[in-house]
């Protein structure tokens, strides 16, 4: 396929979906609560500004709840690049220079949150968990580098 054409979107009218009866109480509750904050709703698609600001606040909430990194396993962090993306390479004390064992962590928060340094540093844990070589992708990510750009790097 050499031409690339916009897919054509799906419009779908509001609807209410019943919360799932296989998952727990607990979890029931929580999703009745619906959207928990009103700063939780997604900006405009073409708000860049908005983008910018709910990403923001929602990396900063992530980084409050991560621990600062330092408890546990030393580890050793480089960084590389490819092709425009970021990689922060975490390797945990006792890791030897041979050991060709790579975990590819891909950080969470739906091709829009979690980039910058908190990639690297939700990593630290997973290296230190795995006792292997990490590679953290610090891909790019909307507003400033829309799709598919994340999902290319």
């Amino acid at each position: 396929m050499t031409d690339q054409a916009t897919p054509p979107t799906i419009a779908l009218p509001a609807r209410e979906i019943p919360v799932p009866a296989s998952v727990s109480t607990e979890a029931q509750a929580v999703l009745a609560l619906g959207t928990l904050r009103a700063s939780q709703r997604y900006p405009a698609p073409d708000d860049l500004k908005g983008w910018r600001a709910y990403v923001q606040a929602n990396n900063l909430m992530m980084r409050e709840a991560l621990d600062d990194g330092s408890g546990g396993t030393e580890v050793h962090i480089e960084q590389l690049e490819a092709d425009g993306a970021r990689i922060d390479v975490i390797t945990p004390e006792g890791v030897e220079p041979d050991d060709r064992r790579v975990y590819l962590d891909m950080h969470g928060g739906a091709l829009v949150l979690g980039g910058g340094d908190l990639s690297g540093l939700m990593a630290i844990d997973t290296a230190r968990e795995v006792e292997a070589r990490v590679w953290a992708v610090d891909y790019r990510m909307p507003p400033d580098h829309p799709y598919p750009t994340a999902l290319d790097d």
